[in-house]
């Protein structure tokens, strides 16, 4: 009898494919030995012994004539057709097995070692879904005859029983299954001895789970971890065997190809000390890999804005990872993480085209050499000059299938420190990795201390290579764990001859001394103003953005200059516009007023003379001189610091709370010139460190070691590591669709990608093909989403088709398109920030 694990059906609902199950065991247990070597060699052996042994056993319930049925006929008989209990429970059996004959034959051991057969029952459990919590295993309790009564659900009673008639049903194909394993496994495998010994196995189980809980602190965190990894390297294998595709031949990148860039593109002599500071920090930086220790995990490089980090960075990472290829004897991945999707943009084109001026395959398989990953991506993924069908397409880019992966901080930290199957899933592409976080201080300070424990163990346990790339050097990491890659010498003279920009505070003259009205700061911006000059003003609210713009707009002092204005209240299509249109004046040296919150504070690469800003953290602060005089080729372009209030709060105690606003406050006084920034930044980073609130940081960790990943049922304010947001979400605020009558590239409208999204998506009942067509618009149709409140919404359209609001009013009822975006209310405005 053939038994299968998946099947394809066409359009008529007739099967066209059908997978063997043997086969589909096989390749998903061969899908570990494509994960690079752990630094400890006892790890990689329990590693890859343990991966392969849940690749063979992830699917077991499917033997089940139950499955079987299911499966070609759909006769659904639940719970019988169920598959992941049952298959948990022959891996922990299997697991239990192969580690008793290791441990009792061989020297190979590892602390997390003992618990591989408990973490293997997690995986295949969870293996259709998010990862959960130890509390999915049954306690054997439930076989004591007096205790059994005092549970509250009969759920795991029903499991139990579950359990006993599948494997009975699977006696029926003993023989098959018997000699699968006893030949994969290399030794003697009989399934009635596991349909014996169901409750043994159960109590053995839950006895490993006590033992667990009761273990040392830093064995229970290093086992949280392996669990993501054996997670990330089961679904994924599972997911490409069911789908038949295979893993993505690796390319090989030269690792002096940014050299060769740079001496190309960048020929002409320096002209300005920030010319001097690029080509210098670009030879000191790639000389210094004659110094590289290969066993040193954790480096900084530092250098200020506008030094040219980004191909400097690529240029050092690609010359470490030949080295660790040389020694090591794998080929690293490259991950350049960044904290916007605006900057991911602009860094990805230097890598393409530094890729495609040097590589001739670059063209033909550009997605195998460099993948951008984020939300608002197009999806595609093109190698061997074929464009991947979108389903493809999508698995190879959430899998990160490439040499150098440019995506954001979300991403990278939503897999790290996450649960989701989908994020979970490129989990193993970090092993061995080389992973760049540019300017990691906009992660939020109350998640450092976890910050720095998570990548300190990723280094220590899968060999990654950490490097931060930043220009203020934050207080991530505490211990000495990061060693700096540029001399100090140089370092110091790049900082202390810039001087490009100063920071002046500026005092109201009114009763409280301190806070600037809304009038009160147009009457000195109105004082300062040169019409010759470009003006960037930003601010921590909308509701203030929007107010200091419409008053621009009505003042006669400021009718010849061109204005603009830039927030999230409008949509990333008319924003990403509106920054190209900026960019040409700026670079025609023509005057112009940008008013904008802090969308623009990083990455945008903007260049004006003079900025205005409302009171912020230092860090924040810095990145917005980072908007004013970026090439130091004009005169000290002036930051003014000009703190803005609305009635008791401020607005910068409103978005960035007290002890931040205490901190600027007392730190940000007088003048301070670029050239003092570096000390200013780090008495600041010292300052934050001190006051910012560790304890989510410490109760993330302690979810790590309780391997308490998530659950739908949260009880006693028990701290999951679902609870991890690096982008705090807002309750009350929805997603709304704006319906711009304005073609994109495509000649497509909003209202067109509007229509495809409910014919094919909302409208579509089958969840690949719904799945597929959203992928195919989804860049496109995003770019016309910004987030509103919800009671405001709904006021436009009390009855959505799906998830997402589209107003039904006309279009300049609710939105001003080139102008400030959504109509807001007077109610609304303690709901919108930034």
């Amino acid at each position: 009898m053939t038994v299968y694990s998946h099947i394809k059906k066409d359009d008529f609902g007739n099967i066209i494919y059908k997978k063997d199950l043997q086969l589909h065991l096989r390749e998903v247990a061969e899908g570990v030995g494509f994960c690079p070597p752990l630094p400890n060699e006892n790890d990689d052996f329990w590693l890859r012994n343990t991966s392969r042994i849940i690749g063979y056993c992830h699917d077991f319930g499917k033997y089940t004539s139950y499955f079987q049925k299911y499966l070609l006929e759909e006769k659904r008989r639940p719970p019988y057709h169920y598959h992941s209990y049952i298959s948990s429970l022959w891996t922990y059996y299997i697991l239990e097995k192969e580690k008793a004959n290791i441990l009792n034959n061989s020297v190979m051991n590892s602390d997390w070692a003992r618990f591989s057969s408990l973490l293997g029952h997690l995986v295949v459990f969870f293996h259709h879904d998010e990862l959960g919590s130890l509390d999915v295993v049954i306690s054997e309790d439930i076989f004591d005859e007096f205790l059994k009564f005092t549970f509250s659900t009969t759920d795991w009673l029903d499991k139990i029983k579950m359990v006993k008639v599948q494997s009975k049903d699977m006696l029926n194909v003993k023989d098959e299954i018997n000699a699968f394993y006893t030949e994969v496994l290399g030794h003697k495998v009989d399934i009635k001895d596991f349909y014996n010994n169901i409750e043994d196995i159960i109590i053995s189980l839950s006895r490993l789970k006590d033992e667990f809980l009761n273990e040392e602190s830093n064995v229970r965190l290093k086992c949280c971890f392996f669990l993501q990894l054996l997670f990330s390297i089961l679904i994924d294998a599972d997911k490409r065997s069911a789908a038949n595709v295979s893993f993505i031949q690796r390319k090989d990148i030269p690792e002096d190809i940014v050299e060769k860039y740079v001496n190309k593109k960048f020929k002409g002599e320096a002209i300005t000390f920030l010319d001097y500071v690029r080509k210098d920090f670009f030879k000191i930086a790639n000389e210094r890999i004659d110094d590289f220790n290969i066993d040193q995990r954790i480096y900084t490089i530092t250098s200020p804005t506008g030094s040219g980090k980004t191909l400097t960075s690529l240029s050092v990472a690609l010359k470490m990872r030949e080295r660790i290829k040389k020694n090591k004897n794998y080929i690293p991945r490259i991950i350049y993480s960044l904290p916007y999707t605006s900057i991911i943009d602009q860094n990805y084109q230097v890598y393409e085209d530094v890729l495609l001026m040097q590589l001739d395959e670059f063209k033909d398989s550009q997605s195998a050499y460099l993948l951008k990953h984020h939300h608002l991506a197009e999806i595609k993924y093109k190698n061997d000059g074929i464009d991947r069908p979108i389903d493809e397409s999508v698995l190879l880019t959430e899998s990160w299938e490439s040499e150098i992966i440019v995506t954001t901080f979300y991403q990278l930290l939503h897999t790290i420190i996450g649960f989701k199957n989908q994020y979970l899933k490129k989990y193993h592409q970090i092993v061995g990795s080389i992973i760049i976080l540019d300017e990691v201080q906009n992660v939020p300070g109350e998640y450092w201390p976890l910050i720095e424990e998570v990548f300190t163990r990723i280094s220590e346990y899968f060999g990654c290579y950490i490097i931060l790339l930043t220009a203020t050097k934050p207080l991530i990491f505490t211990k000495n764990q990061a060693k700096e890659w540029m001399p100090k010498e140089k370092i110091k003279e790049y900082y202390t001859n810039l001087n490009r920009t100063k920071i002046v505070r500026h005092y109201p003259n009114n009763e409280n001394g301190i806070y600037f009205s809304i009038d009160e700061l147009i009457t000195l911006f109105r004082s300062i103003y040169d019409e010759r000059k470009s003006y960037m003003l930003l601010f921590n609210t909308i509701d203030t953005s929007i107010k200091i713009y419409n008053k621009l707009l009505e003042d006669k002092t400021f009718d010849t200059v061109k204005k603009f204005y830039l927030s999230t209240n409008i949509t990333p299509f008319e924003r990403l516009e509106r920054i190209k249109k900026i960019d040409r004046i700026l670079n025609n040296k023509e005057p112009v007023i940008l008013v904008t919150t802090q969308v623009v504070e990083a990455g945008v690469d903007l260049d004006f003379d003079e900025i205005f800003r409302d009171l912020a953290p230092i860090d924040s602060i810095v990145q917005a001189a980072g908007r004013g005089n970026r090439k130091g080729e004009k005169e000290i372009a002036t930051v003014h610091i000009t703190p803005i209030t609305r009635g008791e709060l401020s607005d910068c105690t409103l978005v960035y709370g007290n002890i931040h606003t205490n901190i600027a406050k007392e730190m940000v006084v007088g003048i301070i010139e670029e050239k003092n920034y570096y000390s200013w930044i780090e008495d600041y980073f010292e300052e934050k460190y001190k006051a910012i609130n560790k304890d989510i940081s410490r109760k993330l960790l302690d979810a790590f070691r309780d391997l308490m990943f998530h659950s739908e049922n949260k009880e006693n304010n028990q701290v999951y590591i679902s609870d991890f947001r690096l982008i705090k979400q807002r309750p009350d605020m929805c997603e709304v669709f704006i319906e711009l009558d304005i073609e994109d590239e495509q000649g497509m409208t909003a209202s067109d990608y509007w229509n495809i999204y409910i014919e094919k998506v909302v409208q579509e009942k089958d969840f690949i093909k719904r799945r597929e067509a959203f992928n195919k618009i989804r860049r496109n149709f995003l770019s016309y989403i910004i987030s509103v409140p919800i009671r405001r919404a709904i006021s436009l359209n009390p009855n959505p088709q799906g998830n997402i609001i589209k107003p039904e009013q006309s279009l300049e009822y609710y939105y001003l398109k080139d102008d400030t975006g959504f109509i807001r209310k007077i109610e609304d405005a303690d709901t919108w920030l930034i």
